[in-house]
């Protein structure tokens, strides 16, 4: 299933009304095709403290199909590039119909004159994929004198971490804190 239900002509101008509300509109379509349905994931620290967990059983859809994951320890491994000091990085959290774990890792960034690392790396937000549900996400936030390794450090020692659940929800309470940001790019940011 195409995640893409309305198109529009390169001849509308990005940032204009009518390609925000294009954009806007596939977003949720997207959204509303691939994510939990009744149950939040509850996302969290793994039995192994360098994984992350979900701590109920989660009944989602991927493409417009239900499925249903229960309750998994240790279900993502997170790894790729570790985080200097004062920046931080997005893990999105993914499980497709057959219940396979993948995610996708967003910065590390640093902070600009005009935004926060954690904005910088939520403008850079992937496309959703198709196949998969978003049922979760990590920010992990460094401080001037913390680093984090993926796959070695342990989210939340050492540094801050912050588990969002996935649907809209979670995409709502991760993308709060963007502050003057046009629509547009908010919602590229997510779904490319």
């Amino acid at each position: 299933m195409s995640a893409t239900v309305l198109s529009f002509r390169q001849s509308v101008t990005q940032g204009s009304d009518q390609r925000a509300l294009v954009v806007l509109f596939n977003t949720l379509a997207r959204l509303a095709n691939n994510r939990p349905t009744t149950a939040a994931a509850a996302i969290g620290i793994g039995h192994t403290t360098t994984k992350i967990r979900t701590n109920g059983t989660c009944p989602f859809m991927v493409d417009g199909v239900f499925a249903s994951l229960a309750s998994s320890d240790d279900f993502w491994t997170i790894g790729g590039t570790a985080s200097a000091a004062s920046q931080a990085a997005i893990f999105l959290l993914y499980c497709t119909a057959a219940g396979v774990a993948s995610y996708a890792q967003v910065g590390p960034y640093a902070a600009t004159s005009t935004l926060t690392h954690e904005q910088v790396c939520i403008q850079n937000l992937p496309a959703l994929p198709d196949g998969k549900a978003l049922l979760g996400a990590l920010r992990v936030t460094t401080s001037s004198a913390q680093t984090f390794t993926p796959g070695s450090d342990a989210p939340g020692t050492g540094n801050t971490a912050t588990y969002y659940d996935g649907g809209y929800a979670g995409y709502h309470k991760l993308l709060g804190s963007i502050s003057g940001t046009a629509i547009e790019g908010v919602i590229s940011a997510v779904v490319g």
